[in-house]
């Protein structure tokens, strides 16, 4: 499994490091040269301080975005019967589940921008297929992270509900966004071992595993 994931694993963790060290280091002398160069240096400089700062909630996007992989992966072959199973306690077949999983991240993508009900997935939407959900899952599973790294803590939106506005901090819909995709994933889990199937493990350690952490240190 780990093997077979390695591939999209620069689609979320493309290095910190790397991209903030080629805007500081190398190239510094021909970004002087110009003012809109100084102010490109500038940007990414601020840009890779705040992802400095954020580093808890790019790595818990990350997370999000590995378990959903792992999890369509383990649905992607699932027939018919099998997506639309549903178990007496879970709140949706499958079927239904993923569809939810998906349009969440395309409502939390949007307010954290201000937006929301612009036509995103939810539970009563036409099932668009394995393969679409896929790309739409991966799409805003990397635009989760993008925002994660780019965020200004102190960033907020306003939302409008039933006519009346609301203000809160963009960092909070990337944690309902967490809880949403555990909650969520659970239950297709819940729905599959009461179909039969071997259920993915989605716990932290698989994925400490697939993002290479926990190598050996010798002893002091």
């Amino acid at each position: 499994m780990r093997r077979a994931l390695k591939p999209v694993k620069a689609r979320y963790t493309a290095s910190l490091t790397d991209r903030c060290a080629s805007s500081t280091g190398t190239g510094l002398a021909e970004l002087r040269q110009s003012s809109a160069g100084m102010t490109r240096r500038m940007s990414t400089v601020a840009a890779c301080t705040r992802t400095e700062m954020n580093l808890g909630l790019v790595e818990m996007m990350r997370y999000n975005a590995w378990a959903n992989d792992v999890l369509l992966a383990a649905c992607r072959e699932l027939a018919d019967e099998q997506l639309d199973h549903r178990l007496d306690v879970a709140s949706g077949s499958t079927r239904e589940l993923l569809v939810h999983i998906v349009g969440g991240q395309q409502t939390y993508v949007l307010r954290t921008m201000g937006r929301q009900h612009e036509g995103e997935l939810d539970r009563d939407s036409e099932w668009p297929g394995m393969a679409t959900l896929i790309e739409l899952a991966t799409t805003t599973s990397a635009e989760l992270v993008s925002i994660a790294e780019r965020l200004d803590p102190e960033s907020e939106v306003t939302l409008p509900y039933l006519g009346r506005l609301y203000r809160y901090p963009i960092r909070f819909f990337l944690v309902h966004a967490t809880e949403h995709g555990v909650e969520h994933r659970t239950e297709v889990k819940l729905n599959l071992a009461d179909a039969g199937f071997t259920t993915p493990d989605l716990d932290g350690w698989e994925y400490s595993e697939w993002a290479d952490y926990g190598s050996e240190v010798a002893a002091p």
